[in-house]
């Protein structure tokens, strides 16, 4: 597999910024993209972030949560707005 131009730097590593008059700005800063390499990134794991486990509900948000489901379903809505 040939490598290929990073799509956002155009190969440079870097990118400059023009304002409305396409007057050349100084603004130069590292291509968030390739990460200054140059090279197109290859695609992404898909992978889920994990923030760590979620808190146990206690007995007040669990109630609170089945009468906001209950109220949902009653009016036409499932658990997740649809």
């Amino acid at each position: 597999m040939a490598k290929e131009a990073c799509r956002g730097c155009d190969g440079r590593g870097e990118r400059s910024t023009e304002d409305r008059e396409n007057v050349f700005l100084v603004t130069v800063t590292k291509c968030s993209r390739c990460g200054g390499a140059g090279i197109e990134p290859g695609p992404s794991k898909g992978k889920r972030r994990s923030f760590g486990p979620k808190p146990k509900e206690d007995d007040d948000d669990q109630n609170l949560n089945r009468a906001a489901d209950r109220f949902l379903k009653r009016h036409g809505f499932g658990r997740g707005g649809r």
